[in-house]
């Protein structure tokens, strides 16, 4: 029956639990340190006779302590601060109203519609309920349902490399999910209902965004140290990211042929990308059976925004000369979350099938 935790100065009385070496009854001393009792009914119980808030739970041998009815303003507290994955509580689909948990794993179904729990120091696999606010929270390698009407994470991580996958399965219309100082390994998916707003700060944060995530009406505000290594949805993305540093210099080279030449074409498809890139400069080579000078641009990866340059195009022999180097004077950014397509076509409609044009070099430079 051991050490029971000490989170303050002094220990605030409550309900001791030992699902191992407890014993049954609401009689006392049953529930103090000395006897604790081996079950959580009989621990509301008493928690509700000797007007207690605290719960206290010893190691339960493997099993979950299940929350058996209805509960409201009751603080539960694992055996030591740092030692939560011996003492897991399944919140058993009931109305938990107003309670805190601190140094437990919370391993359960959806909590009830109303539920609304604070976290500390907790593992998390399953949370629903209407308000979730987690502090100081792990989470592993495992799928964790977001169903919460709020839901709000402040320094909590991932061990468990891009494993960790947050489900907005059940989201609705005007949720609001808040991560702040995200660390870790993180997977977005089936983000699918209008209307949800997602904000993300992260502080060394590997992020995916699933193509799962589709909800054109939804939106994910993407903030401070972290890396979106890929992103394949199509909800509304705002990357505020601020951890774009130069890391890697690379040049694409590419021919293509078939030119038509008076619509666009992509000589270089870069639509998915997974860090921030420069692009610095160019080279183009045109062939030597072409009448006209070829146009080029760059678009973002849909192809349907141009990103570059401010005119509408630059011209081989106005704006850049073949088989020539062309240094861009402001390097162009662009983000992963949108990609890029570097596009060309011909002055002369003539210039058809069997034409080629080559890139010799892209110049990128590749942001961490």
């Amino acid at each position: 029956m051991g050490d029971w935790p000490v989170y303050v100065d002094k220990l605030v009385d409550g309900v001791y639990v030992d699902s191992v070496n407890g014993v049954a009854g609401t009689a006392w001393p049953i529930g103090t340190p000395g006897m604790p009792v081996d079950n959580l009914t009989d621990a509301l119980a008493i928690a509700a006779t000797r007007m207690l808030h605290n719960v206290y739970l010893a190691p339960n041998g493997g099993s979950d302590y299940v929350i058996p009815s209805t509960i409201s303003n009751m603080r539960f507290y694992g055996t030591t601060i740092n030692d939560y994955l011996d003492v897991a509580v399944d919140l058993n689909n009931q109305l938990i109203d107003a309670c805190y948990f601190q140094g437990l794993t919370i391993d359960s179904n959806n909590a009830a519609a109303n539920s609304y729990i604070i976290a500390k120091e907790c593992f998390i696999y399953n949370l629903g309920g209407r308000e979730n606010f987690l502090f100081n929270c792990a989470f592993g390698e495992h799928t964790v349902p977001v169903s919460s009407l709020y839901f709000f994470a402040f320094d909590c991580y991932s061990g468990g490399g891009l494993a960790t996958e947050l489900d907005f399965t059940n989201s609705g219309a005007s949720n609001c999910y808040q991560l702040l100082g995200l660390k870790g390994g993180f997977k977005l998916k089936n983000l699918s209902a209008g209307g949800v707003s997602v904000g993300i700060y992260g502080s060394g944060l590997d992020l995916v965004i699933d193509s799962t995530c589709n909800a054109a009406s939804s939106t994910i505000n993407i903030y401070g140290d972290v890396k979106i290594t890929n992103n394949s949805g199509g909800t509304v993305v705002n990357d505020y990211t601020n951890n774009q540093q130069d890391t890697r210099f690379f040049q694409e080279t590419v021919a293509a042929t078939d030119v038509d030449g008076t619509t666009w074409k992509n000589l270089k498809d870069k639509s998915t990308i997974y860090s921030p890139v420069k692009i610095c400069g160019f080279k183009v080579t045109k062939g030597g059976s072409w009448a006209g000078n070829p146009k080029i641009r760059i678009t973002d990866g849909a192809g349907t925004v141009k990103i570059f340059p401010f005119q509408d195009e630059y011209v081989m022999g106005t704006d850049f000369t073949d088989a020539t180097q062309m240094t861009l004077n402001f390097p162009l950014e662009v983000s992963p979350l949108k990609g890029y397509k570097f596009q060309f076509r011909s002055s002369d409609a003539g210039d058809g099938a069997g034409e080629t044009l080559t890139l010799n070099n892209l110049d990128v430079m590749e942001l961490q």
